[in-house]
């Protein structure tokens, strides 16, 4: 982080956020290989990479949608709220330009096909390929060694433990202006909520699956985006 401080990298922007998460987001997996091999411990037993229950693991990769439609419909219960279908919003998060995503949708809507079946395709395309190979550096640190260290405290005490790293851990990324640029402290107490918060999620998937590949599916394209949006 300090690299991308003194080279100007400006985080608030599209490009800034995809180096900044690639570079921040591999640092728990380089730090627990590394560890792990220092101990002469085999990465696979100290991370839970193991391909695990599959039956867990591909309900980890689709539990998102649920979640999604679920966090709109509780969204909906106030009085006098309404659901707006600006689809668009979810490419720019992407990264396309406004003008980019407007015109996507356009040809999207010309296919027939409903353009939230559209993008739900595409969410679930992206989280199993390249938001899981991003999510894989971060979650083989924190669902794979720290969740083996942290195993003897129980499930509710690692969850905690876990997501308050978790959540810290961003603190630099936040105050260099990712997904709070104007508020960054703000951001800072939002983000350890959030973690602590889904933290037990993360954690029951990855014992059920009895993989760290779960909570690598299920990563990005749920949490992520999710607080993308809230920012």
């Amino acid at each position: 982080m300090t690299a991308l401080y003194f080279a100007d990298v400006d985080l608030g922007s599209s490009a800034g956020q995809g180096v900044g998460t690639i570079i921040f987001m591999g640092a728990p997996a380089i730090a627990a290989i590394t560890l792990l091999r220092f101990r002469r411990v085999s990465i696979r037993k100290g991370s839970g990479l193991y391909l695990g229950r599959i039956l867990w693991v591909a309900l980890a990769w689709v539990a998102p949608v649920g979640l999604t439609a679920a966090m709109i419909g509780v969204g909906l219960m106030p009085p006098d709220t309404t659901f707006t279908t600006d689809y668009s919003a979810f490419l720019i998060e992407l990264g396309f330009t406004e003008a980019e995503a407007v015109d996507t949708i356009a040809e999207l809507e010309t296919t027939g096909v409903p353009v939230v079946i559209l993008l739900t395709g595409l969410g679930l395309v992206l989280g199993g390929t390249l938001f899981a190979l991003a999510a894989f550096g971060e979650e083989l640190g924190w669902r794979g060694l720290l969740l083996s260290e942290l195993a003897p405290l129980g499930f509710w005490k690692l969850s905690l433990w876990t997501g308050l790293i978790w959540g810290i851990w961003h603190t630099p990324l936040i105050f260099l202006g990712l997904q709070f640029p104007d508020e960054p402290v703000v951001g800072i107490f939002t983000m350890t909520i959030a973690t602590l918060a889904w933290s037990p999620i993360y954690t029951y998937l990855t014992v059920r699956a009895r993989s760290v590949l779960a909570a690598t599916f299920f990563m990005d394209h749920s949490f992520l985006v999710y607080l993308r949006q809230c920012s």
